[in-house]
């Protein structure tokens, strides 16, 4: 499963479907409100300086050394306009080998803060053996920009996928594997047949860890 939206008396089965299916424990970790941008929203952060229906395709804490396994998002209220979450996957079986080749050699750093950290876009939990993409635009970048091929390799695959995307009400909750998952958002394609517009958009977001911590090959 990559995504998934479910209501909250499901929370607790989906979380142990997840353990049982992956073989692993999941513990709670930070949890935070998310609010429309304003001009208290953190320059640092993804969606600094963007309208409310625009967030770009990213990963959930691609600057952590060990990655949140899953990100559980629940709706506390909506905006003014419907805004859908959408979602796109990139695990290693829907790109071609030279693409998942870039991915996994080309090097690129975090510069979030401090001194520049290496990190790739794609690589393996020498674990679990399971594949980790790790993406967003305002922490990282390739280490030699002008020989990359990443970008462009990376919007080749996202050209090609069709996007899971979900107007998300009160109440109802996402989980996304953030391992596998590039999500973001943007205004609903169509009008929902219901609609009540409300004062702002707030999700409450929660990220699963793994008991043990993301062990990359390329260290």
């Amino acid at each position: 499963m990559g995504v998934a939206h479910f209501a909250a008396e499901n929370v607790l089965a989906v979380v142990c479907e997840l353990e049982r299916a992956f073989a692993i424990r999941l513990k709670p970790g930070l949890v935070e409100e998310l609010h429309e941008p304003s001009d208290e929203t953190p320059p640092r952060w993804l969606s600094y300086g963007r309208p409310p229906s625009e967030l770009s395709l990213h990963t959930d804490y691609p600057d952590w050394p060990s990655p949140p396994r899953f990100i559980v998002m629940r709706c506390i209220s909506v905006g003014r306009l419907p805004v859908e979450t959408i979602a796109v996957d990139m695990s290693p079986i829907g790109m071609t080998k030279q693409q998942a080749k870039i991915f996994m050699e080309e090097p690129w750093v975090i510069r979030n803060s401090g001194k520049p950290r290496p990190i790739r876009l794609l690589d393996i939990d020498r674990r679990t053996g399971r594949s980790c993409f790790r993406y967003a635009e305002n922490v990282m970048r390739p280490r030699f920009p002008s020989h990359s091929h990443g970008v462009a390799a990376l919007s080749q695959v996202i050209a090609r996928q069709v996007a899971w995307a979900h107007v998300l009400w009160p109440g109802e909750y996402i989980i996304i594997d953030n391992w596998r998952m590039l999500h973001a958002r943007r205004a609903a394609a169509a009008r929902p047949l219901v609609w009540h517009p409300g004062k702002g958009r707030v999700l409450q977001r929660t990220v699963l860890m793994t008991e043990h911590a993301y062990d990359p090959t390329y260290n």
